[in-house]
């Protein structure tokens, strides 16, 4: 991590190496991940369909990525509870929802009443 980021403090190279080991080892195939909208309170919600992969040459410099699916794009921030607010504008960038079942029922019937 220092190698990648330079010098800085110990808990951002903890708070980072902890991330990345969440993305490259705990996350599998076919789990659900919600990623934010950069400068939106929107979110697109994706399914891993490819394993870690580790490009240091990569030119948009995203030496560590996933292949994903998107499922469904421009999930508003505002369809979810307010505990379920708080805990995706959490500080770390990669973590496991708590309330995963109540995430995913609340995007589902969105889904279903775009569609209707």
């Amino acid at each position: 991590m220092i190698e990648e980021k330079g010098e800085v403090t110990r808990t951002s190279i903890s708070n980072w190496a902890g991330q990345l080991y969440s993305f490259c080892w705990e996350m599998k195939r076919n789990d659900y991940v919600l990623i934010p909208l950069n400068h939106s309170r929107q979110f697109v919600l994706s399914r891993i369909v490819g394993d870690y992969a580790f490009d240091p040459d990569n030119e948009f410099g995203l030496w560590h990525s996933r292949d994903v699916e998107i499922i469904q794009e421009s999930i508003p921030n505002a369809i979810f509870s307010q505990s379920i607010r708080y805990s995706l504008g959490a500080f770390r960038t990669i973590f496991k929802a708590k309330d995963e079942e109540e995430i995913i029922a609340t995007i589902e019937k969105h889904i279903a009443r775009k569609e209707a």
